[in-house]
């Protein structure tokens, strides 16, 4: 999945404001909820020919909040030993590294790789646009409640790399 497809399946995940209402929001809470699924384009496509999906997304979208379970983006790249700060996992910082692949750095050991998260970023958003879809809403929630191991290990498959299983169960439903 590219970057512009995975702004497409996050608009498409937007929660309905029916399903909001129902959990008591506000109209404000609804709106600011919904704006943060909703991507601008901020830049040029043409000034990023030669970089990672992810670094695509960061630096040509801009989204109001987004946050993916505890995954959520900067305003622009950033550049790090190991490649290119796209994304954070919480505090720890997801790099796109110099052969491409995505790993999850220790925000506290620069270096210090935590977890492989996904064999390029266009994995990566398959499987994370799949962590967004259990989220989506309450019946999907409930498809997906006691299968969390599943869930991961499908993950890790989008991922295509079998070594991020861990790293994927964080950000899936325990129940």
């Amino acid at each position: 999945m590219r970057a512009f497809e995975f702004v497409k399946t996050m608009i498409s995940l937007m929660p309905k404001e029916e399903e909001l209402l129902s959990y008591g929001l506000s109209n404000e809470d609804i709106v600011e909820i919904q704006k943060s699924f909703i991507a601008t384009r901020n830049k040029d496509i043409s000034s990023f020919e030669n970089v990672s999906e992810l670094e695509k997304l960061v630096t040509e979208f801009e989204f109001d909040s987004l946050q993916v379970a505890s995954i959520n983006f900067p305003k622009e790249a950033i550049k790090h030993d190991m490649g290119i700060i796209t994304a954070y996992w919480e505090a720890d910082p997801i790099v796109v590294t110099k052969n491409n692949s995505i790993v999850a750095i220790d925000h506290s050991v620069d270096s210090f790789v935590l977890s492989k998260c996904a064999s390029d970023s266009n994995s990566f958003f398959e499987a994370l646009a799949f962590v967004a879809s259990i989220y989506q809403n309450s019946e999907s929630r409930l498809n997906w409640a006691g299968k969390h191991a599943f869930a991961a290990e499908n993950c890790a498959k989008l991922a295509n790399e079998r070594e991020s299983v861990k790293f994927w169960a964080s950000l899936c439903p325990s129940s």
